[in-house]
């Protein structure tokens, strides 16, 4: 993608294909919308773009070693250039699999909770022994709410996932101020305070939220049981949780 950047002014002068404008304009635009507001994305969330500006690129170093160089020096080239954007994979890759139980976790030899603990990311990093803590200290019977997690997969216990950052909204919303929400039928609250702070950095208003309202909520229905950096897990400690269903 960054080497059709590169090529893309070339691409132009050279080539002055319609259609090429057309294919190059909808990513570059995007990538636009995208970087302009947040310059430190995440790089997955350039994804979109790439199909189309690979092919056009493609295109350019063909259409351009056709027409100036000899045939095996355009070969040449482009097997150069194609092999030298294949490092910063090669680079990714090496950071992800090195140092970490990436590949005794593959291999079946660790497991899941031993692989998180020396995950690259210190988010992963952090929730791994609360996942340890949720499954070995509650009980399978239980049920746990996430507020700004998604990721309940690991978890045990049965779980109502926050996969759209709803469950604090609909349970602030539904129930009346004082009310501790026993009807959500939750045993456990697992909150998810790193994300919260990510999401606000990135632009999340709070008192949207109404973000306010939890201090109050966790002091009157809630304690404390467990916590790493970045998640808190509390027991529901005010009235009795309705059954869950089946």
């Amino acid at each position: 993608m960054f080497g059709f950047l590169l090529l893309l002014p070339l691409g132009i002068l050279l080539l002055r294909r319609r259609w090429l404008a057309w294919l190059v304009a909808p990513p570059l635009l995007y990538l636009f919308l995208i970087l302009a507001p947040f310059p430190a994305t995440n790089l997955r969330y350039l994804i979109p773009a790439v199909p189309a500006l690979t092919l056009a690129t493609a295109y350019i170093l063909l259409e351009v070693g056709n027409r100036y160089f000899p045939r095996r020096l355009a070969t040449l080239v482009v097997l150069v250039l194609a092999t030298a954007t294949l490092g910063p994979s090669w680079q990714a890759g090496k950071h992800w699999l090195t140092g970490t139980e990436a590949v005794p976790h593959l291999l079946g030899r660790v497991s899941g909770s031993d692989y998180w603990a020396t995950h690259r990311d210190p988010g992963v990093r952090a929730y791994a022994p609360m996942v340890r803590f949720v499954n070995d200290m509650v009980p399978d019977t239980a049920r746990v709410l996430l507020l700004f997690e998604a990721r309940g997969f690991p978890l045990e216990p049965r779980v109502i996932q926050d996969n759209k950052i709803t469950n604090w909204p609909y349970l602030v919303g539904v129930f009346p101020e004082g009310s501790c929400g026993e009807e959500v039928g939750a045993d456990y609250l697992l909150l998810a305070s790193a994300a919260l702070n990510y999401y606000q950095l990135r632009g999340l208003d709070p008192e949207k939220l109404q973000w306010e309202r939890f201090e109050g909520f966790a002091e009157r229905c809630l304690g404390s049981v467990f916590h790493t950096p970045g998640y808190v897990l509390f027991r529901w400690e005010s009235g009795t949780p309705a059954p869950a269903e089946e």
